[in-house]
């Protein structure tokens, strides 16, 4: 059980950090495709609206790193 938690709160994080790439890449390469943001300003190529939603979506991601590291570190 202990595992399997540990595993769980380490993936939560994981998938967010990495689907948040996967979307803000794909939203690079074809601007204005299926996963594209709507047409806004821009930030070295990259649409403004989805540097902020990856800044937002980190400011979730690293407390529950923490979470999951404390947890791991305190129970084990």
């Amino acid at each position: 059980m202990y595992y399997f938690g540990i595993l769980i709160l380490q993936l939560i994080p994981y998938s967010l950090a990495g689907g948040t790439g996967v979307r803000l890449g794909l939203a690079f390469l074809m601007p204005k495709g299926r996963w594209g943001y709507p047409a806004s300003e821009r930030w070295f190529g990259l649409p403004a609206e989805g540097v902020r939603d990856v800044g937002r979506i980190y400011m979730l991601i690293v407390p529950l790193f923490l979470v999951a590291s404390l947890v791991e570190f305190l129970a084990g």
